[in-house]
């Protein structure tokens, strides 16, 4: 084989592997955008459904995700692991106008000594009151996901840094 002929075929190699990585971007961007669905949409899932879409967004972000049941969950609807760390997730799935109040977020806090998470998150997909807001602020690690921070979350995760931290 000449060197003309073992450079064409290096060539056409990596031309191929560009292709299938661009083609794998490709394919992932559009899977994502697909299962992002709207505030209008997730307001119309069953309570049931809402949980699976949040438990799936947690799986794509890298979180070994387990459901809980549906009945005597004790406030967490589904708990993800990543990296030794333990999140508990409450899901709140509520119609326009209506808003999450201190007590739902005292309660977190609550669950998560009960289940010793590292970090709480509270996904709804309403909004939260100025005091659950301050609350979370001040006491523990609890994450806040509204319903049009949900709409705009991806693979890449939470813009809520604590998620991240080590504990």
């Amino acid at each position: 084989m000449t060197t003309s002929e073992t450079a064409l075929i290096i060539f056409i190699a990596l031309a191929t592997l560009c292709a299938c990585i661009t083609f794998m971007q490709k394919r992932r961007e559009y899977h994502t955008q697909r299962d992002r669905l709207q505030l209008a949409e997730l307001r119309g899932l069953t309570p049931e459904a809402f949980e699976a879409y949040v438990a799936r967004l947690f799986k794509r972000m890298g979180y070994w995700v387990i459901d809980t049941p549906n009945t005597k969950d004790h406030g967490v609807d589904v708990v993800a692991l990543k990296e030794g760390r333990k999140v508990v997730i409450q899901c709140k799935r509520y119609g326009e106008g209506r808003v999450v109040g201190e007590p739902v977020v005292r309660d977190m806090l609550g669950i998560m000594q009960h289940e010793r998470a590292a970090v709480g998150v509270i996904v709804t997909t309403g909004q939260f009151s100025g005091k659950a807001k301050e609350w979370a602020a001040k006491h523990g690690d609890i994450v806040l996901l509204d319903g049009e921070e949900l709409t705009k979350l991806d693979v890449r995760g939470f813009p809520n840094r604590k998620l991240d931290r080590r504990g």
